[in-house]
């Protein structure tokens, strides 16, 4: 016969007397170890065999609050737990579906005081419920009405990065997306538990008061220069919103206040009326609008938070998120409500208003002509930026690089009676259209707000001006600038769908003629062209951050540039002051004038290689490089020369 027997902590708990086949279970264990022996006789002898096992009971502690919550998949957060087909019965399955905010996608959280949770549907009022308390890894999850079993109660671990495990009482395992894949549909059941996407889960708060009450910008994270704005500062009811660069109007300012229910009113600051989903529309791309207040789940929002400082904003009416329509942030782009899907058109940063720090103003701008383009940026800071001896302004470029200047290397000025902070940078012809964002970075790492500005924009708010104190050559210019910085781009191949003259309705430079230009050029290229060392053989002009004059000469006893420098004197010789380099390249000496005006391009520069075995001496123009450039049946170099011409003429007569 067979003799079964259960040993735990020194005592013999259960023995019996058992067949060959027999089943036995044992209830109410306690933790801890425990060994079972099986002993078989008969009259001459007996055998024994055991086994030893462990039992162990999951628990846990409080770790989220009580509140009602949406289970959001790890495998993706757009993906949440929802009850099948919205059933309010008993039994009815736990799945995977997308984010649509309904009701069977919402779970009440309650915590019983003893490491365990109760998860109750907020449609149904049933819990979530592991399915006849099965044991084995697999064991499905449904809803069921509230018993207190094991199996109805959960204990929420963290699982780090914002991320949780939700744990059976009843069998220790955890609550699993089945396969692995986020899909509609895909069932939810209970696990072994093995560390897994499948396995985590972020409770997302249905609505709590995340931002203080206040007045705030609403920036959007594709381009904290754009702000959600009411157009043209409408007052009238339905007036829409949209995307607009931040000109720190009213009609881009709005008050949040939080209504105590997990819900923001959300009010525009020029005219009183709030945020509105057009006529209470459900569907994803569902209008956003100004409207009186109604106290209408349409006008009421949920701001949670999104990451990095961004929140999302989301619709009580149809629990879509505030969107930036086509996901791209241009001046007029339409705010909508979209499914939730975690892009940056969905994710906003709440700028203050009402705080009197860290705020830039520009008051003005303009583009002077000197050795390079250079832009003017006239702007007033709060008193922290000002009083912060290591702020600095932040160029940010259009490739996201940036660059960043001590605030302290402005001067200060005065412009339309108000103090303000001179800020320049350079630009070159071929980069009048970049979009360059200006913000100030203070001592702690605080951002200011962006300023977006690019140098066709003022040289077209100058053309386009009804200001009488801007004459003819001041717009001019301005033209011709915009024509020079065009065929730049066209000539050196950057960003030739942005041309700088698209806007202009009258481009001259196509119509000159070479003939024309060549004939008014007066300057020729003349000298000592050629020594025992060195023989010139032509120029070309450098169009980058400045205009440069470069001259190259056949270093026929290719002389190291140690030896150049001992036995000659190089020196430029012009009625203006311009520094010059040398350097070598191959068999090639090369002598560069730099930072040439844009008046000085008909100008003649004496550069000279001395020596008393004999000199070199060029007798040379910008122009006379431009002269024979027209020739050259190069079509982008003529049009350049054109333009560079028709610029420093333009130059010449503003500057009289």
């Amino acid at each position: 016969g067979y003799w079964f027997s259960v040993w735990y902590k020194g005592e013999q708990i259960v023995t019996t007397q058992v067949s060959g086949s027999s089943e036995y279970t044992l209830n109410n264990l306690g933790e801890g170890e425990y060994t079972a022996y099986i002993t078989a006789y008969n009259d001459s002898s007996s055998k024994q065999g055991s086994v030893t096992f462990r039992v162990n009971y999951v628990s846990g502690e409080q770790t989220i609050p009580n509140g009602r919550y949406q289970i959001c998949s790890a495998l993706d957060n757009s993906s949440v737990i929802s009850i099948s087909g919205a059933s309010t019965d008993d039994e009815a399955n736990v799945l995977l579906y997308a984010n649509e905010r309904h009701d069977n996608q919402y779970f009440d959280f309650e915590y019983l005081g003893d490491g365990y949770y109760k998860i109750t549907a907020k449609h149904s009022g049933k819990v979530l419920d592991v399915y006849w308390e099965k044991m084995e890894a697999g064991a499905n999850v449904q809803q069921y009405y509230w018993n207190n079993g094991d199996n109805q109660q959960w204990v929420v671990k963290d699982a780090g990065d914002g991320y949780f495990y939700i744990i059976s009482k009843s069998n220790s395992l955890y609550m699993d997306v089945y396969g692995g894949v986020a899909s509609n549909d895909v069932n939810i059941d209970t696990y072994t538990g093995h560390g897994g996407t499948s396995e985590k889960w972020k409770l997302i708060p249905a609505g709590e008061q995340s931002v203080a009450d206040g007045k705030y910008q609403i920036c959007t994270a594709l381009d904290d220069s754009s702000v959600i704005s009411i157009s043209e500062a409408s007052k009238d009811a339905c007036a829409n919103a949209l995307l607009y660069a931040n000109e720190n109007h009213k009609n881009q300012v709005f008050n949040f206040e939080y209504q105590g229910d997990g819900y923001y009113k959300i009010i525009a600051r020029h005219s009183g009326m709030v945020l509105d989903v057009y006529n209470s529309e459900q569907s994803s791309g569902a209008n956003v609008e100004q409207y009186p207040w109604k106290n209408c789940d349409n006008q009421k929002w949920v701001v949670k938070p999104a990451g990095d400082g961004y929140y999302y904003i989301v619709s009580k009416g149809n629990g879509l998120y505030l969107d930036v329509y086509g996901g791209v942030a241009v001046n007029d782009a339409n705010i909508d409500t979209y499914f939730g899907h975690g892009g940056a058109s969905e994710k906003w940063r709440l700028i203050p208003v009402n705080e009197p720090e860290n705020l830039l103003t520009v008051k003005g701008c303009s583009v002077s002509l000197k050795e390079n383009i250079g832009v003017n940026m006239y702007a007033s800071f709060s008193d922290d930026i000002l009083e912060d001896d290591g702020a600095k302004v932040r160029f940010t470029y259009a490739d996201n690089s940036y660059i960043e200047v001590p605030l302290s290397n402005y001067m200060s000025t005065t412009y339309n009676n108000e103090n303000v902070k001179k800020i320049t940078f350079d630009t070159v012809p071929a980069k009048l259209t970049e979009k360059i964002k200006v913000s100030v970075i203070k001592s702690d790492d605080t951002q200011t707000n962006m300023f977006s500005f690019s140098t066709s924009d003022y040289l077209y708010a100058l053309i386009n001006s009804t200001d009488k104190s801007i004459d003819a050559n001041q717009k001019n210019i301005a033209k011709a600038l915009l024509n020079y910085g065009a065929y730049s781009q066209i000539y050196f191949g950057v960003d030739t769908a942005d041309l700088a003259n698209k806007k202009l309705t009258d481009n001259t430079v196509e119509k000159t003629d070479s003939d024309t230009v060549i004939k008014s050029i007066q300057g020729q290229e003349n000298g000592l062209f050629s020594n025992k060392d060195f023989e010139y053989i032509g120029s070309s002009l450098v169009c980058d951050s400045s205009t440069d004059l470069k001259l190259y000469f056949v270093n026929k006893s290719r002389l190291t540039m140690k030896q150049i420098e001992n036995q000659y004197d190089i020196s430029v010789a012009n009625k203006n002051t311009h520094g010059f380099d040398v350097g070598t390249d191959g068999n090639i000496l090369w002598i560069k004038v730099k930072d040439l005006r844009p008046k000085e391009l008909e100008e003649m520069y004496s550069v000279r290689i001395l020596s008393d075995d004999g000199s070199v001496i060029v007798e040379t123009s910008p122009s006379a490089y431009i002269k024979k450039a027209l020739l050259s049946e190069d079509v982008k170099l003529e049009n350049l020369c054109k333009a560079m011409w028709a610029y420093g003429q333009a130059a010449r007569e503003y500057e009289k």
